[in-house]
């Protein structure tokens, strides 16, 4: 019987203060959580142990509709969180994976960082064929309450990041890829394989971003507003 873990967060965007719920499947009864904001340092926020689980039943059209699990886990974000995008990393015996969200800057503080950067988050479940299709394997629509595949939030070495000349990878090193369990639509989508890049070497370099979604830039026309330079 083949092991299962997989999650989801909701909301994935939100502002210091507000809270976000964490979804899982897994075959195991209970699993554990982090939560890390991820860049050049990665910043381990809270780790919780036992956290009940258990197989959630996956709809057969879950790409376009959603998944509706129960929440599992949910999380506050602390007021002195820095804009971000975070990891939820949650473990099951030897198994791993990841979930993710992104906490805003509040419009009031926009002078303390040198702009906006919105993530092609939109890419991302345009590529996502969890649960069934993406928009590139025959769906016409795509939900965002599921989880994403693995590679899109994170990649061990030697697989880690710019991937878009996978079709000039050797036989053995796609092989390789595929054995690492990583899902072959992670080398053209996902913030492990293009933004994580950028985020290090922004942050490295001094510059202060605040982050959002595309989904915010579609749902808030005052998103961009308050802040001098959008990336």
């Amino acid at each position: 019987m083949t092991a299962v873990l997989a999650a989801y967060c909701w909301p994935q965007s939100l502002l210091p203060g507000q809270t976000v719920e964490v979804f899982v499947t897994s075959s195991a009864a209970q699993v554990s959580i982090e939560i890390l904001r991820d860049g050049p340092m990665v910043e381990i926020k809270q780790v919780h142990e036992h956290i009940d689980a258990g197989e959630q039943p996956v709809p057969p059209n879950a790409s376009a509709v959603g998944c509706a699990w129960t929440p599992n886990f949910e999380c506050k974000v602390d007021e002195s969180w820095r804009s971000g995008l975070y990891l939820v990393r949650v473990r099951a015996d030897e198994q791993v994976c990841d979930a993710f969200f992104v906490v805003r800057q509040a419009a009031q503080n926009s002078d303390a960082v040198d702009g906006i950067w919105v993530l092609s988050s939109s890419t991302w479940h345009a590529y996502n064929d969890w649960g069934g299709t993406s928009f590139y394997t025959g769906g016409h629509s795509v939900a965002r309450r599921r989880p994403l595949p693995p590679g899109f939030l994170s990649k061990a070495d030697p697989a880690t990041h710019r991937i878009a000349r996978y079709q000039d990878w050797t036989k053995d090193e796609a092989r390789a890829f595929g054995r690492a369990g990583y899902s072959e639509w992670s080398m053209a989508a996902g913030w492990a394989n293009w933004e994580r890049l950028f985020a290090c070497w922004a942050e490295m370099n001094g510059y202060r971003l605040a982050y959002a979604l595309s989904e915010d830039l579609h749902a808030d026309p005052g998103l961009l507003a308050p802040y001098r330079l959008y990336v």
